[in-house]
């Protein structure tokens, strides 16, 4: 069922003011609604695949429970898809599960939609690239994994954000406790050859990227909940991840950008709706 037209204009203009008014749901609720969507979209022929802590959820079956124990609450539902996606095909998968689209003239782009229930939980449909801090392509990658985007993606997404935060590392450290690092992209292993070609090229998400493992180790002092033997095995995969990186042989344009260091901006400057 249809939003109201008067529910739907309070949220144009929440989005019009910077925040969404979301509600307070249980991680349950949340993720069972994201594997319903992914799951419509594959029946209509609509690539869409999580992306955020529902896909790395997914992925973790033998450690989601942590996230119970660690009070990790999810609040809305992210999600990846392509540019050529006509419009009318991605809303009807939405429709279907009684999501309404929010599209106020002042913010709508052409990169990225939002999208709402009548439980007020939000969902956010990006397409080809992840544009933060440091963007990443998906073209031609979300047919790798199902209903996520590849494991190595969900770790790139989260090591690309300057201003990493508890919930981000969290999500790090339960996806390497999880998984394996492996090569050759295979789907049940984490691809560090992808990552060291990416950094390899580009100095910005290197430095950015790097600096973000070493807190990922400085979190694991944090995790009281994790055994003495779980945060070593996070730490030897952050360590080898670490060493697989640092001996990547480097472009010019990375060695040319290395020079100059942090005294320039390294990172695109993110601006968002707040949700």
């Amino acid at each position: 069922m249809a939003m109201s037209d008067d529910f739907a204009h309070r949220l144009d203009d929440q989005v019009l003011g910077g925040q969404l008014d979301k509600a307070d749901l249980d991680n349950e609720y949340i993720y069972s609604q994201a594997l319903a969507i992914t799951k419509v979209a594959d029946e209509k022929g609509v690539v869409l695949r999580l992306i955020g802590a529902t896909a790395y959820i997914n992925h973790c079956p033998k450690h989601g429970f942590l996230y119970k124990e660690a009070d990790r609450k999810l609040t809305d539902i992210d999600l990846m898809t392509y540019s050529k996606t006509p419009l009318d095909k991605l809303d009807s998968v939405f429709k279907d599960l009684g999501y309404d689209p929010i599209r106020s003239l002042s913010w709508h782009s052409t990169t990225r939609d939002i999208y709402v229930n009548k439980e007020r939980l939000f969902v956010d449909v990006f397409r080809d690239v992840l544009s933060y801090c440091h963007p990443i392509s998906f073209i031609g990658r979300l047919e790798l994994d199902f209903p996520t985007i590849p494991l190595v993606d969900l770790l790139l997404e989260k090591l690309q954000i300057v201003q990493i935060n508890a919930k981000d590392l969290f999500d790090i450290v339960i996806l390497l406790l999880e998984h394996e690092l492996g090569a050759g992209g295979r789907a049940d292993t984490i691809d560090i050859d992808r990552v060291a070609e990416l950094w390899a090229n580009d100095w910005g998400f290197y430095y950015t990227g790097t600096m973000n493992l070493e807190k990922v180790k400085t979190y694991l002092d944090e995790m009281g909940f994790l055994n003495v033997d779980q945060k070593q095995n996070v730490r030897d995969k952050v360590d080898d991840l670490l060493k697989r990186v640092q001996a990547r042989p480097k472009s010019t344009r990375w060695k040319l950008r290395s020079k100059i260091g942090t005294k320039l901006r390294w990172y695109e400057e993110v601006e968002s709706v707040e949700r």
